[in-house]
């Protein structure tokens, strides 16, 4: 708040004021005046009218100048009293309704209430009665203020109502009557807070001033003796009324105190009727006329107090909301007054300081506008001097400027007759030229003619080239996509190879089953043998025929169970050797398919490898004519441009018609050698294409050749290894049987022989009843060799398995170096992440540092505020107290404006600044974000670790498992199964944990990428700032 503003200094007179009226209160309660009973003041009045009676003829003539004089005696203290007391007036404008208690306050100089002397009171009724009608009459305007300041003020204006009433009496009285009966009430309502302080005398008075005017009136016109009495007192009535309406202001009456008031008034009133109409001499008149007037007015008056009342209640309720609203006021008023003067001190010596820096400025500006004054004074002599020489030279230059014109205006006409001969001649000579031209133009347009021919040709050829070059690659990619399909093809063939392993699998189970039961049975035939070893000896040393018969029986059945059990093995074999040579067949089938196939690809490559060389150096050539085409028609160009340039141009349109022609259409054959050009490239890039996508397709076909050929390599070991272990059984069965290790029927003889020895082992006394169980064994021998053989084929498989199970094993150790690799990758990728969010740390607290560097510059920014608010200051009392030219103005003005924009300036920067702050926090929590994320992902990363290294464990157990299998020789399939599956489980997870890792690092690293786009944006519009206020300051 500024110390000129009207509010603040309102409110601090409103709280001195309140300060001082409050003084005044107490001083008044404590020194109250006399009080004089109503009795002693009659009998005061009697004994004076006693005394005035003989002297009434004396004074007669005296009568007029008294009454003049006591008029200026009243004039004087009415037109004083407004004086000491106008400031309440502006008082409760400001406070609006609350300044009702106010006129109780404002009789501060009667402090002198008790020594008046006894005779006063005497006199009062009759000065009063005209003086205190008016003031209630202008009351009503301002009812709050107006009871105080009213009764003073219009004394003159009443006495002037006097004279009038003396000539017309009769229409005055009603209408004074009912403005004192409006207009009590303020002051009842004012009186009304002390009734026990107000003396009684006070109160008649006031009462009296309506009813008693009309009979003062009359008296003065009939008898002048009364009116001598009130001369003599006129010098004591001034002070008399200022003590009554001091007295009955600081008064304050209550309801039953207001009705004594009126009937003491109304006594007093008939009494001074009584006492008049006595005076006067004829009583009986006077008195019915004033019975009459005050029945009537007693009749209002009453009407009026039930008025007065009602209103006295609302006054005092108001009277208590104001004296509170007040008590809250000053409080307020108070703290806010300690403030405002530490604010204006503040404010002084700043304003001391900018004005002694303005006084300076003032100074300075004084001395520049006396040195300019000097320069103005000194100058126009100086340039009045230079002026004169200057319009001499100017003379003389005039007069050689026009000498100079004349003569070369002769030189030029010379030359001008000799020009137009000169160009006669030329004419002459062009023309001549112009035909030979012509013919040479003709010879050119027939040469444009056939350039032309041969530019359609060429793009006829070129447009060939181009269909073919389409055709070309229309086939080259119709091939391409061939292949793709027989790769589609090949993977479903080896799709249906990894079905056909699966099978193999369940073959080798089977084997293994098959195996134990052809161990089992070879217990058997041995057991056989025993037996029949047995009943060979039992035979030889008991040949009875019972046990011969039982012997038999036995061996039959049992040679049954063994033709059945051959009979299924043979039924097994049958099928197993069926589907091996399908899956023979279709190896032969696929190898002989993809040879072809490799083959034609090969050769059709070539071919078109050749093809599109030749066409590439086609077009090379046709390039290069054209080339040549295109400089020599630019040649002739030139020739034709410098031909034409020689010639006028007038004579030259229509040539620059064809030459601009020619020179379109060689701008479209250079474009169109660089669409062809453009075409080339592109049909060599799509050539190399082609190329590289023979190539990868023979690189599959040959490593698909490789695999098959290892597998057939494979399966051949398996074959001979089976061979050689079946051989070495039956050399173990039968070791007197030599078996020839190249030959082909090696099989058919060994059973031969095995046969043969069957049959002379079992020759014995008996052979008659022997036979059939010869024969038997001999079939069993042969089923035996057979299920051998299926046994051979069975390991083949086996091992066939074992080696695809050896392939697996590369393929986990491959797997292992590729996850291997991905860690590193992803520990590398890691450490940058960590890298960049330091990097992104380090840049935040750089942003923090300039972040307290701008609130440092803020802090400046707002003490320049201050001394801008200061400047401000000084400039409006500067230009209040001082008027200086319009130039101090206009830079005064300026000043303002720069002020202005400044304000504007920091009022941005401030915007700027908290933008910046929400930015920063908006920074903060990303980098919150992409910690947590971060953390997060390092978490995931130690997970996938252990289940990385989880993995390794089992891959090293199942390795070291595959060892002791191999060691083992034979072992069940079933866990090898289970094993495979968990290792197919955990690449799986492996696979599915990569890619998890893989799209977190993506989606940190795009959270990073964001943030340092953030930050750097921060950066420029901190950087932006920082040159903004830079300037600004500059510019302050």
């Amino acid at each position: 708040m500024d110390v000129y503003d009207p509010q603040t200094l309102g409110i601090v007179v409103f709280g001195g004021f309140m300060v001082l009226s409050a003084i005044g209160i107490t001083l008044v309660s404590t020194f109250s005046m006399k009080e004089t009973s109503y009795e002693e003041a009659l009998a005061k009045q009697r004994q004076d009218s006693g005394k005035i009676q003989p002297q009434r003829s004396d004074k007669k003539k005296k009568v007029s100048e008294k009454k003049n004089k006591a008029k200026k005696k009243e004039e004087k203290p009415n037109g004083n009293l407004p004086e000491s007391e106008p400031e309440p007036i502006l008082e409760p404008v400001v406070e609006n309704s609350e300044t009702k208690a106010v006129p109780q306050v404002e009789p501060e100089p009667q402090p002198e209430p008790v020594p008046v002397p006894e005779p006063e009171p005497e006199v009062k009724p009759k000065p009063v009665v005209p003086e205190p009608a008016p003031k209630i009459v202008e009351c009503p305007v301002p009812p709050t203020v107006s009871a105080v300041v009213a009764p003073l003020a219009p004394s003159p204006k009443e006495k002037k109502k006097k004279k009038v009433a003396k000539v017309e009496p009769a229409p005055i009285k009603p209408v004074e009557v009912p403005e004192v009966v409006v207009k009590v009430e303020p002051v009842v309502a004012e009186v009304a807070v002390k009734a026990a302080v107000a003396p009684d005398v006070a109160a008649p008075p006031k009462a009296e001033e309506p009813k008693t005017e009309a009979p003062t009136k009359k008296k003065s016109k009939k008898k002048p003796e009364p009116v001598a009495s009130v001369e003599t007192v006129n010098v004591t009535q001034p002070s008399a009324y200022k003590n009554l309406v001091s007295s009955l202001n600081s008064a304050s009456f209550s309801e039953s105190e207001t009705q004594k008031l009126f009937e003491i008034i109304s006594k007093k009133a008939g009494k001074d009727s009584w006492q008049l109409a006595s005076q006067k001499g004829d009583p009986l008149a006077a008195l019915k006329k004033q019975l009459e007037e005050k029945e009537k007015q007693l009749t209002t008056e009453q009407g009026n107090v039930a008025v007065a009342k009602t209103r006295v209640k609302e006054l005092t309720k108001e009277l208590s909301s104001a004296k509170s609203k007040m008590t809250s006021v000053e409080t307020r008023m108070s703290s806010e007054l300690s403030s405002r003067g530490q604010e204006i001190a503040a404010l002084q010596a700043r304003m001391q300081a900018s004005y002694q820096e303005h006084v300076k400025e003032t100074q300075q500006l004084n001395s520049k506008i006396q040195s300019l004054q000097e320069q103005l004074e000194n100058g126009p002599n100086a340039q009045l001097a230079r002026l004169q020489q200057e319009n001499s030279i100017l003379r003389d230059a005039l007069n050689q400027a026009t000498s100079q014109a004349e003569s070369r205006q002769n030189a030029e006409l010379a030359k001008l007759r000799r020009d137009c001969v000169r160009l006669i001649r030329e004419l002459k000579e062009r023309t001549a030229a112009q035909h030979a031209e012509e013919e040479r133009r003709k010879t050119l347009e027939t040469k444009m003619v056939a350039a032309e021919e041969q530019l359609a040709q060429t793009k006829a050829s070129h447009m060939e080239a181009q269909q073919a070059l389409q055709k070309k690659l229309d086939r080259i990619s119709e091939e391409l996509r061939e292949a793709q399909q027989g790769s589609t093809i090949f993977q479903a063939q080896v799709d249906e190879a990894k079905e056909q392993a699966k099978t193999l699998t369940e073959l080798q189970e089977r084997m293994l089953a098959t195996e134990t039961e052809l161990k089992d049975r070879c217990e058997e035939l041995e057991i056989l043998r025993a037996q029949l070893s047995q009943t060979t000896t039992v035979t030889e040393e008991k040949p009875s025929v019972e046990t011969q018969a039982t012997a038999q029986a036995e061996i039959q059945k049992e040679s049954e169970q063994l033709r059945n059990s051959l009979k299924e093995r043979e039924d097994q074999l049958t099928s197993l050797e069926v589907e091996f040579k399908q899956l023979k067949e279709e190896l032969d089938t696929v190898k002989r398919t993809q040879a072809e196939e490799t083959q034609n690809r090969v050769n059709v490559a070539d071919t078109e490898r050749r093809e599109y060389t030749a066409e590439i150096d086609q077009l090379k050539t046709s390039l290069k004519e054209k080339e040549d085409l295109v400089a020599s028609l630019q040649a002739q160009l030139e020739k034709m441009e410098s031909t034409v340039e020689a010639e006028p141009p007038f004579e030259n349109l229509e040539k620059d018609a064809c030459m601009i022609s020619l020179e379109e259409e060689l701008q479209q054959l250079k474009e169109e050698m660089e669409r062809m050009k453009a075409k080339s490239n592109e049909l060599r890039e799509k050539n190399y294409t082609a190329v590289e996508a023979l190539a990868a397709a023979e690189r599959l076909s040959e490593e698909r050749l490789r695999q098959a050929k290892a597998a057939q390599s494979e399966t051949e070991q398996q074959l001979s290894s089976f061979q050689t272990d079946t051989r070495n059984a039956f050399q173990k069965l039968f070791p007197h049987i030599s078996i020839e290790t190249h030959q082909s029927n090696w099989l058919e003889a060994f059973t031969h022989e095995a046969q043969m020895t069957l049959t002379h082992s079992q020759q014995s006394p008996a052979e008659q009843q022997h036979t059939a169980s010869s024969s038997e064994s001999t079939d069993l021998q042969q089923k035996l060799a057979l299920s051998e053989e299926s046994q051979k084929s069975l390991q083949a498989e086996c091992e066939r398995h074992r080696s695809t199970l050896s392939e697996t094993e590369s393929m986990l150790k491959v797997l292992q170096k590729s996850v291997e690799d991905g860690e590193l990758e992803w520990k590398s990728k890691i450490a940058d992440a960590e890298h960049r969010k330091q990097a992104a740390l380090d840049q935040v607290k750089v942003l923090e540092e300039t972040i307290e560097k701008m609130n440092v510059e803020r802090q400046d920014t707002n003490q320049l505020k201050g001394q801008v608010m200061l400047l401000e200051a000084q400039l409006e009392k500067q230009l209040e107290s001082i008027t200086i030219s319009q130039t101090y103005a206009e830079e005064m003005s300026q000043l303002k404006a720069l002020l202005s924009e400044t304000q504007v300036q920091l009022v941005s920067a401030k915007a700027e600044a908290q933008q910046q702050r929400a930015e920063l926090s908006m920074v903060k929590t990303q980098l919150e974000e992409a910690t947590n994320t971060l953390q997060t992902e390092e978490d995931i990363r130690q997970q996938v670790a252990s289940n990385y290294e989880q993995a390794q464990k089992c891959v090293r157990d199942l390795e070291a498992q595959l060892e002791e299998l191999k060691a083992a020789g034979e072992a069940p399939t079933e866990e090898l199964k289970e094993r495979l599956e968990k290792e197919k489980k955990l690449t799986r997870d492996l696979g599915m944990a990569a890619t998890k890792l893989q799209q977190l690092l993506k989606s940190t690293q795009e959270e990073l990428d964001r943030e340092k786009e953030t930050v750097k944006n921060l950066k420029e519009s901190v950087d932006g700032k920082e040159a903004e206020e830079s300037k600004e300051g500059t510019s302050v």
